[in-house]
């Protein structure tokens, strides 16, 4: 893990105005706060949540050092966060709960700036930086998954109280479908990692595989387990179509299958119990009785949206002010709560990071491995926003971050007189 930290890109040995005998402690302690940050983006029982604390420090150190710098290829992001800042304040000016409202907008505006601190960190050096931030991710993961099983089978007094709900796990998050989304970029990134590394390798992200997989079916999370599955799909897509090589799609076959075989043993064993097995067989149904009372509430944050051009402000149709459940979309939300042209920007935003993000993933060939993990798990965040309201998760800015560093990357590695590709840009070893 050290050498994650102590790694410094030709760009940041060319640009830096630091004395070089400050420059190594420097980079390490910024690439340990990072580090932290995101092992740590997994425990929110309480806000500020450690991660906005060292996040906010690691940020503090990044203008401090200069271990990052805001090129042009990340503009479109900013402007497009100013203006949606811009219209979440304006529709505040709408609110009955002004100081609510205006205390989850400067929350989005702090999220937005979170994304943007990653990408500029991660363009200047994607393959070593993502490996540090990625692992730090994974562990968040492991430690949000540990506590869940001590939670899920009580195996300290009153922990299945405080990380399970409905008996669903929960972990180090207030939600299941919360925990569950979350663990699928680090699944995403193991199974990554167990298609091209050599087999030799394969053990330690097979058995996270399992680890994580288990969480994320105890926590019975219909929407996460949709993601999932089409977050898997899409990675093997697009790698089959980028690399067109025989050995990639007999490991994707051969981890495919295997992975089908671990989860029918797993539903087995889940069947074989009284309360997992009912609960299971409940959660597996498309409609629950509750998805009506969210339907209504869904057609009902519709009509409020269209009659509302400026919006009602955040945190209005909320706990039952206007209505008796919140909206569970986070796209109809954002209408709600940033007004027409706020919503407008975000769906914008989110259309085009996916779409500069394919066009660099599919436009150079030998580029980052890494780039296929992260976009398809931005997808999943992306799918799951049509059921749930996502615009608070820390993982889908931290994806967004990641998502526009390898874009900024990307597009400076392609022009005439820009540098070439990142040393190490071209990873995917398969045996």
């Amino acid at each position: 893990m050290s050498k994650y930290f102590t790694s410094v890109s030709n760009r940041d040995r060319q640009t830096t105005t630091l004395k070089a005998p400050l420059r190594l402690p420097a980079e390490t302690l910024v690439n340990g706060a990072l580090w932290f940050a995101l092992a740590t983006s997994s425990i929110v029982f309480f806000e500020p949540a450690p991660f906005d604390i060292v996040m906010t420090v690691a940020i503090g150190l990044l203008a401090v050092v200069g271990s990052a710098q805001i090129s042009r290829h990340l503009l479109p992001l900013i402007f497009i966060w100013v203006l949606l800042s811009i219209a979440g304040f304006i529709a505040t000016t709408q609110s009955v709960v002004p100081m609510k409202s205006a205390v989850h907008t400067l929350v989005s505006v702090y999220l937005g700036f979170v994304a943007i601190a990653i990408a500029a960190f991660v363009a200047w050096d994607p393959v070593h930086r993502i490996r540090l931030l990625m692992s730090g991710y994974v562990i968040a993961a492991l430690i949000a998954t540990t506590v869940g099983f001590v939670g899920y089978f009580d195996v300290l007094p009153g922990s299945y109280d405080l990380f399970t709900k409905f008996g669903r796990i929960t972990g180090t998050f207030k939600d299941p479908n919360v925990f569950a989304a979350f663990l699928i970029p680090a699944i995403m990134h193991q199974f990554d990692r167990l298609v091209s590394r050599p087999l030799r390798h394969a053990l330690g992200p097979f058995a996270s595989l399992l680890v994580l997989g288990s969480a994320i079916f105890l926590a019975f999370s219909r929407g996460a387990w949709i993601c999932l599955i089409a977050a898997l799909i899409l990675y093997g897509f697009i790698t089959v179509i980028r690399l067109k090589r025989k050995v990639v799609i007999s490991r994707l076959l051969i981890v495919g299958c295997s992975g089908l075989l671990a989860l029918f043993a797993l539903l087995l064993i889940a069947a074989n119990s009284d309360s997992t097995g009912s609960l299971m067989r409940e959660r597996s149904s498309l409609i629950q009785t509750y998805d009506v009372d969210r339907l209504a509430g869904q057609v009902a944050a519709l009509d409020f949206a269209v009659q509302n051009p400026a919006g009602l402000g955040a945190r209005v149709f909320y706990k039952k002010r206007l209505h008796d459940v919140d909206v569970h979309n986070v796209y109809l939300s954002m209408f709600l709560n940033t007004g027409w042209f706020g919503g407008a920007i975000y769906i914008l935003l989110v259309l085009v990071t996916l779409n500069f993000a394919l066009r660099s993933l599919f436009a150079r060939p030998g580029w980052q491995s890494q780039f296929i993990y992260i976009y398809v798990s931005f997808v999943a965040v992306v799918l799951e926003g049509v059921i749930i309201d996502t615009d608070h998760w820390r993982h889908f800015y931290i994806l967004l971050g990641l998502m526009w560093g390898l874009i900024a990357s990307a597009e400076c590695s392609g022009e005439p007189d820009g540098e070439a590709v990142p040393r190490g840009s071209d990873q995917k070893v398969l045996a």
